[in-house]
């Protein structure tokens, strides 16, 4: 995988597809996990160009799910059921996006959150320690504020997404974690680590206190806690495995960043 100029598929299996598209001057990249069943959606990081996201997100419905039946305007609106009942009580249609997950606060990172949270009424989630910061960039407050350890999941499904607060780049980041599967049903992990990592190395930091802290938490909490075969999708450019970078570990550490 390289860049995004249009949304494109990268990875999907039987029960749902995961979509990257490369947004604003920087090539920050959204990442779209939809149900294939239910049409439900959560969103990775909404950097920029809130018309252009929610569009996106509905042309994954029409990709993806095409035995739903899409809702007009305000029905579209959907957030997450607090009961089973709730859903029993409408028709089977696209429920669309229903989360929006920030990786960190970074201004490059949110500039649509505002936005996009008025387009579909998704629940808005940050690290705790960056919700403050998203605040005061973008006057706008997240509905859920993480600290690592919880889950998001889906209708229908036992698939979840985890939470893993991974502090260094900012003091909230947040890797959020997918295991699911392969066509052939053989294990995937997909780590969205934002600026956490990426080909060749952590992300920027500003003092080698900061770089200390977040190299080592990337050592224990993603290489010492997922398989070499896991997917790091970050949040620019292309993507790579833990395997891939494993063998370069030392040199990180020796340089510096």
């Amino acid at each position: 995988m390289t860049t995004y100029p249009e949304p494109t598929l990268i990875f999907e299996n039987p029960e749902l597809t995961v979509r990257a598209f490369s947004v604003s001057e920087m090539d920050n990249s959204v990442y779209l996990i939809t149900m294939r069943a239910t049409g439900e959606q959560v969103l990775i990081d909404p950097a920029d160009d809130a018309e252009e996201l929610y569009a996106f997100t509905l042309d994954a419905l029409l990709n993806d799910c095409p035995q739903l039946e899409l809702a007009d305007g305000e029905e579209r609106r959907v957030r997450v059921m607090e009961k089973e009942e709730d859903f029993n009580s409408i028709r089977p249609r696209a429920i669309g996006l229903t989360g929006i997950l920030v990786t960190h606060g970074h201004w490059d990172h949110i500039r649509a959150i505002k936005e996009l949270d008025h387009l579909t009424g998704a629940v808005t989630s940050a690290g705790a320690a960056d919700a403050a910061e998203i605040k005061e960039l973008e006057d706008y407050t997240v509905e859920e504020e993480l600290t690592g350890g919880e889950s998001f999941d889906f209708y229908l499904s036992d698939t979840v997404i985890r939470a893993l607060h991974v502090p260094g780049h900012t003091p909230g980041s947040i890797v959020y974690t997918l295991e699911t599967t392969w066509e052939d049903g053989t294990p995937a992990t997909l780590l969205f680590t934002g600026d956490t990592l990426f080909p060749g190395g952590v992300g920027k930091t500003d003092s080698p206190q900061q770089f200390g802290e977040l190299f080592s938490n990337v050592l224990e909490k993603l290489f010492g806690g997922f398989e070499d075969d896991a997917i790091v999708l970050p949040g620019h450019g292309r993507s790579t495995t833990l395997g891939d970078e494993r063998p370069h570990l030392e040199e990180w550490g020796t340089r510096g960043w």
